[in-house]
C-alpha cells in the first residue's frame, strides 16, 4: 500500500486555509448570538413594559369589579345565588372556613396548658398540641368563645368571605 505524501508546505496551506474558514465561521457565529442576545434584551424590554402595565390594569380592573360586586350584590345576585354568570365568565363569593392558629408570642405547650386549666383538655390532641379541628367544632357549636381561646393564646382568623372571578377563555372576544 503506497500513501501519498504532500509537502509540508501544502500541508500548512491547507491547514491554513481550513483554520482561517473556521475562525471566520467562529467569528460570525459569535456575533450572530451577540446579535440575537441583542435583540432578545430589546424585545423583552418591550415586552416587560407592556405586561407590567397590563397586569397592573388587570389587578385594578379586577379590584374594581370586586367593588361593583360587593357595592350592587343584592342587585346583582338576589336570594340564595351566590354567584353570577355572564357572558365573560363567573363571579360571586365563597365563605371560608375559620382557621385556627396560635399567637406569635405563644408556644405550643403554653397554649395546651392553658386550655386544659381551663377545662379545654378535650381541645388539645394527645401529642400535646392544639387540636384545631376540635377548636373549630367547640366554637361553632358555642362550647367555647373567642375570648376564651385568645386568652389560652389562640387567634381566630378567617371566617370572611372571598371574592373569585373566573374567565372563559373564548369570552375575551365576546361582543357586550
Amino acid at each position: 500500500m503506497a500513501t501519498a505524501t504532500v509537502s509540508p508546505g501544502r500541508a500548512l496551506a491547507v491547514l491554513n486555509s481550513k483554520m482561517r474558514l473556521l475562525a471566520q465561521k467562529q467569528l460570525e457565529l459569535e456575533r450572530l448570538e451577540s446579535e440575537l442576545n441583542t435583540r432578545v434584551e430589546a424585545l423583552k424590554s418591550v415586552y416587560t413594559t407592556r405586561l407590567s402595565a397590563v397586569r397592573a390594569t388587570v389587578g385594578r380592573l379586577m379590584t374594581e369589579t370586586e367593588a361593583v360586586c360587593r357595592r350592587e350584590r343584592r342587585a346583582l345576585m338576589d336570594g340564595a345565588a351566590k354567584s353570577v354568570q355572564t357572558p365573560y365568565g363567573k363571579v360571586g363569593f365563597r365563605r371560608s372556613g375559620v382557621t385556627v392558629c396560635l399567637d406569635s408570642d405563644e408556644d405550643v405547650g403554653g397554649v395546651c396548658d392553658a386550655l386544659r386549666s381551663r377545662d379545654l383538655g378535650r381541645l388539645v390532641r394527645a401529642r400535646e398540641e392544639p387540636d384545631k379541628a376540635a377548636i373549630r367544632s367547640a366554637l361553632a357549636a358555642g362550647q367555647v368563645d373567642e375570648a376564651v381561646l385568645k386568652r389560652c393564646g389562640v387567634r381566630i382568623e378567617g371566617g370572611d368571605e372571598r371574592f373569585y372571578c373566573v374567565l372563559d377563555r373564548a369570552a375575551g372576544e365576546a361582543r357586550p
